[in-house]
């Protein structure tokens, strides 16, 4: 039996040699360390019961257990739980929505490193919904005075009453939404993702004049995995034959793609390939690049730059 909160996640990785960490099961090693969160996540993922032996894995699949034991190491501990019972994403979700919050900190934890920010007094979670990332930004961060928008109104009054944020309602129009600030660091997760091209610069024309100086903007976007996973029909969005296609040929002619979702107006699924990202960032004297990562949120690209001067 492993002793709670002793496992070394490296033993893992050698299960095959080692007689104790080998006939450790999975469900044993969940029981074993209460820091690990990965729940029914991890024998789904391997697609073996709790009861298999960690000795009984190939190695690709300890060492996906031994990584995410490790990245569960490194999120705090006094992550509000609660949830909202309107909370779509939950409801859809609800053994990776934890996971999807914990790696939206994980990303901008990855940007503060590369910016070399060690600190932040503001937060601002852009399309925030129900607080998945923001429950997150809270206990990382407890002393940024957190800010909370999104356009859904009972999405951004939970925030506001479960996680102390700041309300901010949402509009369609970019122009519409009065955000306050300056922030130290905005986290756009899923926004630029759903919108075309001149809501998409708006909303970057919208965050980057809300940025403090040296602050970091880390956003997400759709691009080559995306492109492929549409032609492939391995995504189930309200996207008719010719919407894919329409997608598919603007990223391949123009770096940027869009179609609305059925029924859903002005509302829909974009790609864009990272050339296409980055050439808006070099566009903006204000805003330098820092870092762009494929697949580095999920099946979407993070992107994260810095406001220079004053």
């Amino acid at each position: 039996k492993l002793r709670s909160g002793e496992l070394d996640a490296r033993r893992l990785l050698v299960a095959p040699d080692d007689g104790v960490t080998a006939g450790i099961t999975i469900g044993e090693l969940l029981e074993a360390d209460p820091s690990i969160e990965i729940g029914e996540r991890a024998w789904r993922q391997v697609n073996r019961p709790p009861a298999t032996r960690i000795g009984d894995l190939d190695a690709e699949h300890r060492a996906w257990i031994a990584e995410l034991i490790t990245f569960w190491r490194s999120v705090p501990t006094d992550v509000v739980r609660t949830t909202s019972p309107l909370d779509g994403m939950y409801a859809k979700t609800p053994d990776h929505y934890f996971l999807t919050g914990a790696q939206a900190l994980r990303c901008v934890r990855l940007a503060m490193l590369d910016a070399g920010k060690e600190s932040c007094a503001s937060i601002l979670d852009f399309a925030c919904g129900y607080g998945r990332a923001l429950r997150f930004f809270k206990a990382a961060f407890p002393d940024a005075q957190l800010t909370a928008c999104d356009i859904t109104p009972e999405a951004v009054d939970f925030c506001a009453e479960t996680l102390g944020a700041i309300p901010v309602y949402s509009h369609e129009d970019p122009q519409q939404i009065e955000l306050g600030g300056p922030f130290d660091v905005i986290w756009v997760g899923s926004l630029f993702t759903h919108v075309s091209e001149p809501r998409w610069i708006a909303f970057l024309d919208l965050l980057e004049s809300v940025l403090a100086p040296d602050g970091l903007l880390v956003f997400t976007s759709q691009g080559r995995n995306v492109r492929r996973q549409l032609i492939e029909r391995e995504v189930d969005w309200p996207l008719g034959d010719d919407a894919i296609e329409q997608i598919v040929s603007g990223f391949d002619e123009t770096g940027f793609g869009y179609a609305d979702w059925q029924g859903s107006g002005d509302y829909g699924t974009s790609i864009s390939r990272p050339s296409w990202v980055c050439a808006q960032i070099e566009q903006r004297p204000g805003l330098r690049l820092i870092g762009y990562r494929e697949t580095g949120w999920g099946r979407q690209d993070v992107v994260a730059c810095t406001r220079t001067g004053t």
